[in-house]
């Protein structure tokens, strides 16, 4: 059964006559009685449902598989939560709960569990996603194949190494005395496929040379959150990987060189993640590379595309890029590219492209699409620069095209999902 609304006069409290029902999802944003007798059910998807607490009677439902919480207004689980011995998916992503009870780690048969935290008015910022505190006997969930928002802590660290059937691992709140133990569990995890590293705060080195030179031969997906101080040695053997996003890592030295060489590279987002120089050269390689993003660069003033460089790009993304005043070079040789998103530029940029007779309108006028986001004293407005649209200039209260959604799934909750 899928509730798609409830009418104000509509009553969903009686549920004789679908006691043989096995799943249950919810699309409302008005209060529902959840049901209690429902014995048999397998799957409750009650993502962003307006629900506060969850009944006792829940921990009843013996045959549930999947929990979904995402997006509610719950605050805690029940400390029963193990009598739900054959859950198999439990997914508490963006809800209030901030610390799973001890009971969690009773449900033996659960192999994935998401716990991520986005605020959604901070998506510039280091604390845009924070994760969960749970049990630090979390490691005793041996069926366990994804985990994705655990607060690291001490004993946690220490005892994560044995995790070894991981296929995915997200860690927030990762100090720098958590070197040795976190390289130590990656290095085990063979099976690793999602790997995503978060420091407690933006100052935070994050150290991982401790990893050997052949880190996880699966691993396709990289996302590493805070200060590095130089791009670990093992990167150029993520033969596999598909997705890399570094956030405010803020490297003295160019890290393009090292990334240039990964074989099957298809996304990249970098957010803050070079403050050495004015100049970013994107030399060579990039070969798969479908979408490129670049935020939150202080001291950027120049982008440099060598022709050959990326030829299948598809998607580029250039956000708080404050210095950078003229167009990236070598946009032109980027024949594939499809959507050229500008948000929060410089006005000499935008005056480069805007309007048939600009500038530098011959370099992009092979874009279909060019999108353009600025803040004004009162709103955020939106601007759409395209060879066949021409442009229009729109609040976007009324237009909002993949605000900010556009950007989120390429971060943390694409890559994460």
């Amino acid at each position: 059964m899928s509730i798609q609304s409830i009418g104000r006069e509509s009553q969903l409290g009686n549920w004789k006559g679908m006691l043989k029902l096995r799943s249950l999802l919810v699309f409302v944003v008005e209060e529902i009685a959840l049901p209690l007798s429902l014995r048999l059910l397998r799957v409750l998807d009650l993502e962003d449902a307006p629900i506060e607490v969850l009944p006792e009677e829940l921990v009843d439902l013996f045959n549930l598989r999947y929990l979904n919480l995402k997006g509610t207004r719950v605050k805690e689980l029940s400390k029963s939560i193990g009598r739900l011995c054959n859950l198999n998916t439990l997914d508490i992503t963006d809800s209030k709960i901030d610390v799973l009870p001890a009971g969690i780690t009773e449900l033996r048969n659960l192999r994935h569990l998401k716990m991520y935290h986005f605020d959604y008015g901070l998506l510039d910022d280091f604390h845009f996603v924070r994760g969960t505190t749970t049990p630090s006997n979390i490691c005793k969930l041996k069926n366990l194949q994804v985990l994705a928002g655990v607060e690291a802590q001490a004993d946690l660290m220490k005892r994560i190494k044995n995790m070894t059937q991981l296929k995915r691992i997200g860690i927030t709140k990762v100090r720098e005395v958590d070197e040795e133990d976190l390289c130590t569990a990656i290095q085990n995890m063979s099976l690793l496929r999602r790997l995503s590293v978060k420091v407690i705060d933006e100052d935070e080195y994050l150290r991982m040379d401790a990893l050997s030179s052949t880190p996880p031969r699966h691993l396709k997906v990289l996302i590493l959150a805070g200060k590095l101080e130089k791009v670990p040695c093992w990167f150029q053997s993520l033969q596999n990987l598909t997705f890399l996003s570094l956030r405010w890592s803020r490297l003295t030295k160019d890290p393009i060189p090292y990334i240039q060489a990964l074989p099957n590279l298809g996304q990249l987002f970098l957010c803050n993640a070079y403050e050495g120089g004015g100049q970013l050269c994107f030399s060579e390689g990039f070969h798969k590379l479908r979408i490129l993003e670049l935020w939150n660069f202080p001291q950027l003033n120049e982008i440099i595309i060598e022709r050959g460089v990326m030829p299948g790009l598809q998607e580029f993304s250039i956000r708080k890029c404050m210095q950078l005043k003229i167009l990236p070079h070598g946009i032109e040789y980027l024949e594939d590219l499809q959507g050229l998103y500008l948000t929060f530029v410089t006005n000499e940029l935008i005056e480069c492209i805007r309007g048939e007779g600009s500038k530098d309108h011959q370099k992009v006028r092979h874009i279909p699409s060019i999108h353009h986001w600025r803040q004004t004293p009162v709103e955020l407005k939106y601007e759409l620069l395209s060879r066949s649209t021409g442009y229009s200039n729109i609040s976007v209260r009324e237009y909002c095209p993949l605000v900010p959604t556009v950007y989120l799934q390429r971060t943390y909750i694409g890559a994460e999902a």
